[in-house]
């Protein structure tokens, strides 16, 4: 198991809302290649949400990872508990994906938009490591976000 931990990164002059992110990895192997499943926890820490938590949980199969270069492989399974809600993969404004650099896991790329109440926020990955991920969420047109510890 990887614990990965996600903490904050200032996103085009927004209110900074540091978010402290846990992941966990569980791989599960199939004949296709391997399920991987990662939990993700968080507070965050600053910002109109300050000390809000939120969890969740996502897989995706890595059997067409080759470990060359910029990688992306399509999230089968996941579910956010995010400010008293639970978002799903019907709930994204683009198909959840996570990202590998060079066979490296460089993290989660999730977005959901609600209106009522207004909220959106969205996982990052990093451009070379997973260290450079980010959280990132407004609500109310309150910005926030955190870079990677």
């Amino acid at each position: 198991m990887k614990n990965l931990t996600f903490p904050s990164l200032i996103f085009q002059g927004s209110v900074v809302a540091i978010a402290t992110t846990v992941l966990t990895s569980t791989v599960v192997e199939t004949a296709q290649g391997a399920t991987v499943t990662y939990t993700l926890e968080g507070t965050v820490t600053s910002g109109p949400l300050l000390n809000q938590t939120y969890s969740g949980i996502f897989s995706f199969d890595d059997a067409s990872l080759t470990g060359s270069g910029d990688e992306f492989l399509t999230v089968d399974t996941i579910f956010v508990n995010f400010n008293g809600s639970t978002f799903t993969k019907a709930d994204a404004t683009v198909p959840p994906e996570v990202s590998f650099f060079e066979g490296d896991f460089l993290g989660l790329s999730f977005s959901v938009s609600q209106d009522t109440p207004p909220l959106s926020f969205s996982f990052i990955p990093g451009f070379f490591d997973v260290t450079e991920s980010f959280v990132s969420y407004e609500e109310n047109t309150l910005a926030g976000d955190g870079n990677v510890i």
